[in-house]
């Protein structure tokens, strides 16, 4: 069991960056590089250095593999017009270093399920997609925190 602090590093950033995408749609860099060294400090501090840095790059492959075979699907011009911006997906690759492989394949699935509510519900034609999934990792840290 690690200590609660370095999950409180990426807090303040993500706050800041939530708040940035819906309100503007944009995210600052300097946010963003704040939040991947909290979270590599949070990855670090429960798993280990090499472990950590093993979890990372398999979930940015599992990112990858997902980002292509939507690609594939809906078309690359499609998708980087409407789908992904780069600081979305730099965010995910910030965000990797917190999860295991399969922790990070369901808050994948809970972020677009969260996104996909927020489409219906808000009628815009795209998704604030750092702010939902920065919504549901501070749902996934305070369930994590609440149940050490």
């Amino acid at each position: 069991m690690t200590a609660v602090f370095p999950y409180l590093l990426p807090l303040l950033p993500v706050v800041a960056m939530m708040r940035s995408d819906i309100s503007t749609r944009r995210i600052d860099v300097r946010w963003l590089a704040a939040f991947a060294v909290g979270t590599v400090a949070a990855g670090v501090a429960e798993y280990g250095f090499r472990d950590a840095a093993i979890y990372s790059a398999a979930n940015i492959g599992i990112f990858g593999a997902m980002l292509l075979a939507l690609g594939l699907v809906y078309g690359f011009r499609r998708l980087l017009r409407y789908g992904f911006g780069a600081g979305d997906a730099l965010f995910f690759a910030a965000v990797a270093p917190v999860f295991n492989p399969r922790s990070y394949v369901i808050y994948l699935i809970a972020t677009f399920s969260c996104g996909a509510v927020w489409g219906l519900a808000s009628h815009r034609r795209s998704v604030p997609l750092v702010g939902v999934a920065g919504f549901t990792f501070i749902i996934y840290l305070a369930v994590m925190l609440w149940t050490r």
